[in-house]
């Protein structure tokens, strides 16, 4: 499966769009299409949770475990509800894929990028929207 920056955007802007500080799995399942843990839930939230975009109370995110995901032993998926936030890099992330030119260029143009290179360039390609955009060199 290839990362759909679409469904990252959608996961990552639950945070956003957050009046709290903390929100829990089902927060976010609640912000999909299919409000369950289908595939494309699973496979992107697991990107985020590897890319270290979210954390706990404690801000650590070592694995989904730390974030209220875990498997049992015949495979079958176990949620709690462990509070959960954006870290700087998940609300920088966040922040730009917000921005259609950017999501635009990521999922056009960096499709087969390595992650930690579509989240360096999204902020990059952000941060020239911005400096343009206030006139600054």
């Amino acid at each position: 499966m290839k990362p759909d920056y679409d469904i990252i955007r959608k996961l990552l802007g639950v945070f956003l769009e957050s009046k709290r500080t903390f929100i829990t799995i089902d927060d976010i399942i609640k912000g999909t299409d299919s409000g369950i843990i289908d595939e494309d839930f699973l496979f992107h939230f697991l990107l985020i949770v590897e890319n270290g975009l979210i954390s706990n109370k404690n801000l650590t995110c070592n694995s989904p475990e730390d974030v209220g995901l875990t498997f049992g032993l015949n495979g079958n998926i176990i949620k709690f509800q462990v509070p959960v936030r954006l870290t700087q890099s998940g609300i920088d992330f966040a922040n730009a894929l917000n921005q259609k030119p950017v999501l635009e260029k990521v999922k056009k143009e960096l499709a087969e990028a390595p992650f930690t290179f579509v989240k360096a360039a999204a902020a990059k390609i952000f941060s020239k929207i911005l400096s343009d955009k206030l006139g600054i060199d």
